[in-house]
């Protein structure tokens, strides 16, 4: 079962741990262990919050994760491996691979993690773009030589668009419709974070063709 544990707490890498530390490890992880203080590590940078295993093994066995520095892998090793063991005479045999399978379920699902978009999807927000998006002709000079405009906003869970802003712009005018469009937008259909609507924040390019 160690061997499983390896491979899902610290990816891949190659653990040994030295008889001096593991003895102090698994102490560690008992008195942990029987406070009711679980907690698995990693060396791995990556981001937990959006990891369903991790969010799984919290909300249904109030196990956390920590990630911790590559010169105290070896103590880790062998105080995961300890915790382990104990949380198997807890919560049975298996208990990780049942978890590991049910989040692989729920990540191929739709409704599970999810980006917000417009309703519709991206064709009908270009649509309404173009229907509701008014450049004069005096707004379209020749001195334009950038026609992407970069917009940031955040979708609330409720869909609202807020903190709608121009991070790079075309010039002042054409700037300034662009946001008169994006605030007059309809609701969007919110993001989704372990099947929650979550605030979310957005990084959108708009390329304009002018004729």
């Amino acid at each position: 079962m160690w061997h499983y544990l390896t491979l899902i707490l610290f990816f891949g890498f190659q653990i040994s741990y030295s008889q001096s530390s593991c003895p102090v490890a698994k102490d560690v992880a008992l008195k942990n262990y029987l406070k009711g203080i679980y907690t698995f590590h990693s060396a791995h940078v990556f981001n937990p919050e959006r990891n369903t295993f991790l969010y799984l093994l919290h909300e249904n066995f109030g196990i956390n994760w920590h990630i911790v520095e590559h010169d105290s892998i070896e103590f880790y090793a062998c105080y995961d491996s300890e915790l382990e063991k104990l949380l198997q005479q807890k919560f049975g045999e298996g208990f990780l691979e049942k978890i590991k399978l049910k989040a692989d379920s729920l990540d191929k699902t739709d409704n599970w993690n999810r980006k917000p978009e417009f309703p519709g999807g991206t064709e009908e927000m270009l649509l309404h773009i173009m229907q509701k998006l008014d450049t004069r002709k005096e707004d379209v000079t020749s001195e334009i030589d950038n026609t992407t405009v970069l917009l940031t906003f955040i979708v609330r869970k409720s869909g609202e668009l807020n903190d709608i802003q121009i991070r790079r712009g075309i010039n002042p005018e054409i700037d300034a419709e662009i946001l008169r469009t994006f605030k007059g937008m309809p609701n969007w259909v919110p993001g989704l974070q372990f099947g929650k609507p979550i605030d979310m924040h957005l990084s959108f390019p708009l390329r304009l063709e002018f004729e």
